[in-house]
C-alpha cells in the first residue's frame, strides 16, 4: 500500500499491511494511526474479495464489482 494518497507512490514509499487474521502492519511505524485505521476499515469491508483474488477464485472484473467503500 502506498503512503502517498491516490496510489501514486513508489515501492520505497510503500508499507506492507497483512489482511489475515486481521489487518496489521508487517513493518510497524510506517502509517499514522489515522491512516492505519482507514486502511483497516477498508480491509475489513473487503477481506473476502482480497483473499478470493489472491487465491485466483475471482478475476479483476469481479474484484472491481465487489469492492466496497467505508461508510
Amino acid at each position: 500500500m502506498s503512503r502517498i494518497y491516490g496510489g501514486r507512490g513508489r515501492s520505497p514509499d510503500a508499507t506492507l499491511v497483512a489482511v489475515r487474521p486481521q489487518p496489521h502492519q508487517i513493518v510497524p511505524g510506517n502509517l499514522t494511526t489515522a491512516d492505519f485505521a482507514a486502511v483497516g476499515s477498508w480491509i475489513d469491508l473487503n477481506q473476502a474479495v482480497i483473499v478470493d483474488y489472491w487465491s485466483g477464485s475471482i478475476d479483476i472484473d469481479e474484484v472491481l464489482q465487489r469492492l466496497a467503500r467505508p461508510p
